[in-house]
């Protein structure tokens, strides 16, 4: 059978009736080989995308649409755990690092708070940092105090580079470098995650499935010894900010947060309550 990188793979029957076949030539002085028991053997060499860990996306579907509900897809996948709820509220999730200026920008005033304690008043527009983390003052440009916290306006959403996020952002310098990471709450981060994971299209009970692994992968691979919790990649999962989220997927995550009280559908076996649960008990073990 083929494999990849145009390697070749025979059983071992087929490898010793060639022989025979060889030594009964005229004039070959190939001895044909004993007769040896065994089996054949077959390597099938192939991967699909991601990292392999946990629910296939896909046979969530399939389940989905044969009538599964979202804890009974998720049981299936995750034998021998519960849904259970989420204590956490916050993330802090790495967007970008190893800048020389980045921009920050909101269609209404907002402010930054320094390390030192004092607040700034920004304009609404576009606040540009370097590594100096110089800002406007009522006295002119000031240097602020490292690490900076920026808070949205009323109503209104960060920018950064003209992407934007929910929740707050916070500028780090090291003198010569930027790292920006997004504090936001956990719920939101998912809604910026399970849309770019599943397509909306797909029947509510596998997006409730992927909303509730997401989350579940999420807290149990939390960043160590690091000032950010997650990255926005695939190191993590990968996160695009409110521009990614989609409305059936956003609603996927809210209906399994923690307290949503969002009742289920009549399902094949009573592994849950009418009450949904964010998170898989013993996700560490799972996702390690």
């Amino acid at each position: 059978m083929h494999l990849s990188k145009g390697l070749l793979l025979f059983p071992a029957a087929i490898l010793a009736v060639a022989a025979a076949t060889a030594a009964a030539q005229p004039g070959s002085t190939v001895a044909a080989p004993s007769a040896v028991p065994g089996e054949a053997l077959f390597v099938v060499s192939g991967r699909g995308y991601g990292h392999g860990v946990g629910m296939s996306q896909y046979g969530a579907f399939g389940m989905a649409n044969d009538g599964y509900a979202y804890d009974e897809i998720l049981a299936y996948y995750y034998t021998g755990t519960e849904l259970g709820r989420s204590g956490r509220r916050d993330v802090r999730v790495l967007l970008s690092e190893g800048r020389r200026a980045l921009t920050i920008s909101s269609i209404v005033p907002f402010t930054v708070l320094d390390a030192a304690g004092t607040t700034y008043q920004i304009e609404a527009g576009a606040l540009v940092l370097g590594p100096d983390l110089t800002l406007p003052a009522p006295d002119g440009l000031t240097p602020a105090v490292a690490p900076l916290l920026v808070r949205p306006g009323k109503r209104t959403l960060l920018t950064l580079d003209g992407r934007p996020y929910r929740g707050r952002l916070e500028v780090a310098s090291d003198g010569a470098f930027l790292r920006v990471v997004n504090v936001v709450g956990l719920e939101s981060y998912l809604q910026g995650v399970v849309a770019g994971e599943v397509p909306q299209t797909w029947p509510l009970e596998a997006l409730k499935a992927q909303a509730v692994a997401a989350r579940s992968y999420a807290l149990a691979n939390l960043v160590q010894g690091k000032p950010f919790d997650l990255y926005a990649d695939q190191r993590s999962q990968v996160y695009v900010g409110f521009a990614g989220e989609k409305p059936r997927t956003s609603e996927a995550v809210r209906s399994t947060a923690p307290g949503s009280g969002s009742a289920r559908p009549g399902s094949r076996s009573g592994s849950c309550g009418s009450t949904a649960h964010g998170v898989l008990s013993s996700s560490a073990r799972l996702f390690a």
